[in-house]
């Protein structure tokens, strides 16, 4: 009882809300789509300020299309924004509510999705085997060595260079078909590089994507966009927000 006494925020919180409510609804929204970790920035019509003291101030939204905000109604949620350190009186309630407007309008106009980046270690498998199988094929040598014709089959081996010199049309055209796709990676990674730099990713992510994708070419881009999604990025961006709440 003492400890509500001495509250004079929440002894005034009436007159607080009934403000907030009606002259600062779009600070209202900015807090609770902050505070919330939501990914959607909430709309003015979307909130409705609750509750406050000195330690925390409750606002309650609805993302339920034309619904009206209210505590205790179905579909409506509820944020509670701390406040640290807690208010010392009355006196700092404005300034308080101010800063912290600020700030949450700044995290969410300015908030950017996190791109990272995943090895696609099955696309990498593969173009190592096919690296193996190029150099095998390439090779004027490999099927005249001594172990290779201990181990193949005569017959295979006719097949083999068959294939090298009809069906792939010879170290030549292998060559020039192998710098044609070398050629397109090197474009799809500088594609790439455009594609992080406009995403905002970090210089190292970006790098590594680009070395990837002139390493793998298409691959690599189903595999950056399945990763970095803008929903799935703009969470771990949302993560990030809230771990930083928390310290």
């Amino acid at each position: 009882m003492a400890t509500a006494a001495s509250d004079d925020v929440a002894a005034k919180a009436e007159g607080i809300i009934s403000h907030m409510n009606n002259d600062h609804k779009d600070s209202l929204a900015y807090l609770a789509t902050h505070y919330g970790d939501l990914a959607k920035p909430l709309k003015p019509d979307q909130v409705l300020m609750t509750a406050i003291d000195k330690k925390h101030l409750e606002i309650v939204y609805t993302t339920a299309k034309g619904a009206a905000p209210a505590k205790g109604k179905a579909g409506t949620r509820t944020v509670s924004v701390p406040f640290y350190p807690h208010l010392a009186g009355y006196s700092e309630v404005r300034q308080r509510l101010v800063d912290l407007s600020e700030i949450s309008e700044k995290v969410i106009t300015t908030r950017k999705p996190v791109i990272v980046y995943r090895t696609p270690k099955l696309a990498l498998h593969g173009l190592v085997l096919l690296a193996i199988a190029y150099f095998a094929l390439r090779s004027d040598t490999l099927a005249s060595h001594g172990l290779v014709q201990s181990l193949v089959p005569e017959a295979r081996l006719a097949q083999w260079n068959d294939l090298r010199n009809n069906t792939l049309g010879g170290p030549a055209k292998m060559d020039k078909f192998i710098m044609s796709i070398v050629r397109t990676h090197v474009l799809e990674g500088a594609l790439m590089g455009l594609v992080c730099y406009w995403k905002g990713a970090s210089r190292l992510v970006a790098l590594r994507w680009i070395l990837t994708t002139v390493a793998l070419g298409i691959p690599s881009w189903i595999a950056f966009f399945s990763l970095n999604s803008h929903s799935k990025a703009l969470k771990r961006a949302i993560y990030i927000d809230a771990d930083k709440k928390k310290k």
